[in-house]
């Protein structure tokens, strides 16, 4: 309603109070400039008062200035909405106001409650007034008479017959769904749906693993591109991270420390005895992948793009990804994919089939962006295993079947269709022993 006007405004129920967000007995509160705040015992006993820590007390100051100041913000708004009429009405006892109530800022200056059925407010009114060339400002003394009801006789609207006052009620028993739109859909997202929908909720719906991360006593046997869902709680391991940011970085055997130990010192929870083991586990995995044949070959790639951002709109979502390395050539684009897993050599194939979707997921995007490329090389380099590359290759006619997978999935994450996939569980994180 703000910057509208209305022939007749009515502020209803004016003596109710809003929701009270001070520090009270018994409650614990937090706050972005002060911190976790309560009220402590009494160290006269545990059945005397409470006692008001002062920086309770000035929280509990300010927030009150803010209530007051935001009451009086709303109260002006409403009131001067109002083109020809006015009305206020409040419940009360005695005339007494509730503390935060727009009853009580009109009771502080207007005599309300004095047995009177009139009260005249008057004043001195600046007005505007356009002339044939410029604004003329004039003041005038203006009067203006409130009338008040203490009570009001029940009518039947003139016209209507009392009948109609009382029909039957029809009730709308339907569900009312809502569905959002413009939503960013990511590879992350899809990948780990397909894996298991539950999965996808306790971590996207729930925000499980901020628990999980207390209390989870082995690590997790997927690595995913977190950095697509900044808002999302679970990170990868540091390894994975450090590790990436060394290869899309285009860093050389030698030249990688200072990457290492910046995004180390950066991660507060490292402690500084740990950081040699970490450099350590690192040398040696990157070491493996810089001498392997698969490093010498991409160093040899024409045109290519590092952590390439993709973005592409879908019916009514948008989908999103970020891609390690994207290879493009005049036949066909690559995508290349690094995996940190500590996975066995014999079971790259089998780990690599979820991932491929995820990869499938960048395929289809650039499919659209790429509308003369007909063939997409997918390719998976574990980094501990360099020389044995997991890879598929897939048409544009592979991808608009893909298309329809891609939709239904996001449909039942937009219709919250959860349902576990058990052949999951042995592989996942979440799963008890």
């Amino acid at each position: 309603a703000k910057g509208l006007e209305f022939g007749t405004v009515i502020i209803y129920g004016s003596n109710q109070y809003g929701k009270d967000d001070s520090v009270k007995s018994k409650s614990l509160s937090i706050d972005k400039d002060f911190g976790l705040l309560s009220k402590v015992p009494s160290p006269e006993g545990y059945f005397e008062k409470p006692v008001t820590p002062a920086v309770v007390a000035l929280h509990n100051f300010v927030l009150g200035k803010k209530h007051a100041a935001e009451l009086k913000r709303l109260f002006y708004v409403a009131v001067t909405r109002a083109i020809h009429r006015l009305i206020i009405t409040a419940t009360h006892t005695d005339y007494k106001p509730r503390a935060g109530s727009f009853f009580e800022l009109l009771s502080g200056v207007l005599p309300i409650g004095q047995e009177k059925n009139e009260i005249e407010i008057e004043g001195d009114v600046q007005f505007m007034i356009k002339t044939e060339k410029n604004y003329e400002f004039a003041h005038r003394k203006m009067k203006l008479p409130l009338k008040i009801y203490t009570e009001l006789d029940e009518e039947e609207p003139a016209g209507v017959e009392s009948k109609s006052l009382h029909a039957v009620k029809n009730f709308l028993v339907e569900r009312i769904s809502d569905l959002p739109k413009r939503e960013i859909i990511s590879a992350t997202k899809i990948s780990m749906f397909s894996q298991c929908p539950v999965k996808y909720e306790l971590t996207y719906e729930i925000g499980f693993p901020p628990i999980f991360e207390l209390i989870k006593s082995r690590q997790s046997h997927f690595e995913f591109n977190f950095k697509e869902d900044d808002d999302l709680p679970i990170r990868p391991s540091l390894k994975g991270k450090i590790i990436h940011a060394i290869l899309c970085a285009e860093k050389k055997p030698g030249e990688w420390y200072e990457v290492a130990e910046k995004m180390l010192l950066d991660e507060q929870t490292i402690e500084q005895k740990d950081f040699a083991r970490i450099i350590e586990n690192i040398e040696a995995d990157l070491g493996t992948f810089y001498a392997s044949r698969i490093y010498e070959e991409l160093k040899k790639a024409g045109e290519y793009r590092n952590e390439y951002e993709v973005y592409c709109e879908e019916e009514n979502f948008f989908l999103f990804g970020i891609i390690d390395k994207l290879i493009l050539n005049k036949e066909r684009l690559e995508i290349i994919d690094y995996k940190t897993d500590d996975v066995d050599e014999y079971r790259l194939t089998e780990r690599a089939e979820s991932y491929f979707v995820q990869l499938k997921f960048y395929a289809y995007i650039l499919s659209r962006l790429f509308e003369g490329v007909d063939r997409f090389y997918l390719r998976l380099v574990f980094i501990k295993h360099p020389d044995h590359p997991v890879h598929i290759q897939i048409t544009r006619r592979d991808l608009e079947e893909f298309r329809t997978e891609i939709i239904s999935v996001i449909k039942k994450i937009q219709t919250a269709g959860y349902q576990p996939n058990f052949n999951h569980c042995p592989k996942c994180q979440y799963a008890l022993e």
